[in-house]
């Protein structure tokens, strides 16, 4: 069988090809949802836009106006940030960098202390980080793999949290 059932947070079901990604639904539904789309859950599970869904459950469209949508996206930004503060210091050694309630940090250690100058410089790559369009992927490393890796990137915060 090549169709699946998509149950929606109001109860609604539609049935859709095997395979359909968030995004597909997302744009099924309206031009509207399809822009303001971030990630999506299925089956209480956080998955990108573009997975493919290959089995009936239940999925929720995520935008910035739910909390797993600020979640997501600020679990990004976060990433996003850190990728610009390494361009711009490669020294700098990377912690952790989670979304919290209102937004979203990152630890790091740097030689030199920041400033609001140098916010602006880290803004500023954000940006044009953003403006090359990289594609977003996630592994996932066995703990030896992510030691050596970590060790070969001079990340001894990273090593610690290993």
């Amino acid at each position: 069988m090549n169709k699946i059932t998509l149950t929606f947070p109001d109860q609604n079901q539609v049935e859709y090809e095997k395979g359909v990604t968030p995004l597909e639904v997302a744009s099924g539904i309206s031009n509207s949802l399809r822009k303001k789309a971030i990630a999506a859950r299925f089956n209480d599970k956080t998955i990108s836009l573009d997975t493919p869904i290959d089995e009936s459950g239940s999925l929720q469209i995520f935008t910035f106006k739910d909390d797993g949508g600020k979640e997501v996206f600020w679990h990004s930004s976060a990433h996003l940030m850190a990728q610009a503060i390494k361009r711009l210091y490669p020294k700098a050694e990377l912690g952790i960098g989670p979304p919290i309630a209102d937004g979203f940090y990152y630890d790091i250690d740097l030689e030199e202390k920041l400033t609001p100058d140098d916010l602006e410089k880290i803004e500023s790559e954000m940006a044009k980080i953003v403006d090359e369009d990289l594609k977003i992927t996630g592994r996932i490393l066995e703990k030896g793999e992510a030691l050596k890796f970590f060790k070969e990137q001079h990340e001894n915060l990273k090593i610690e949290l290993i």
